[in-house]
C-alpha cells in the first residue's frame, strides 16, 4: 500500500471539519461581537441574520478587496482578510441559515 493511502486511514473519521475553517466557531470569534450570537444585533451593527447568500458573499468580497473604506468598512476588511473564497461562501451560507432572535 503507498504511504499516501495509508495516511488516509490514520484520519478520524469523526473529524468532519478536516479542511477550511471551522465556520460557526469562526462566526462567534469573529462576527459576534458586532453582530450578535444569532445575526440579529441592531443597535449601531446590521442585522445580517437570514440575508440573501448572493448579496453576503458580494459584501464579504468588497470587504476583503478594500473596497469599501466607509463607514465600517475599514473594520470589516480586517475581520475578513483571512478568509478564502470558499471560507466566503460558507460564512454567506451559515448567516443566511441564521434566525434573529
Amino acid at each position: 500500500m503507498a504511504k499516501g493511502k495509508f495516511l488516509l486511514f490514520l484520519i478520524p473519521f469523526w473529524n468532519i471539519q478536516l479542511f477550511g475553517a471551522d465556520i460557526p466557531k469562526l462566526f462567534k470569534e469573529v462576527c459576534a461581537n458586532c453582530h450578535g450570537e444569532h445575526g440579529e444585533k441592531n443597535d449601531a451593527f446590521k442585522i445580517i441574520a437570514g440575508q440573501d447568500i448572493d448579496e453576503l458573499v458580494k459584501s464579504l468580497k468588497l470587504y476583503k478587496d478594500g473596497g469599501d473604506k466607509y463607514g465600517m468598512g475599514v473594520v470589516m476588511e480586517g475581520r475578513v482578510e483571512d478568509l478564502t473564497d470558499e471560507d466566503i461562501l460558507e460564512m454567506a451560507k451559515y448567516v443566511h441559515s441564521l434566525k434573529a432572535e
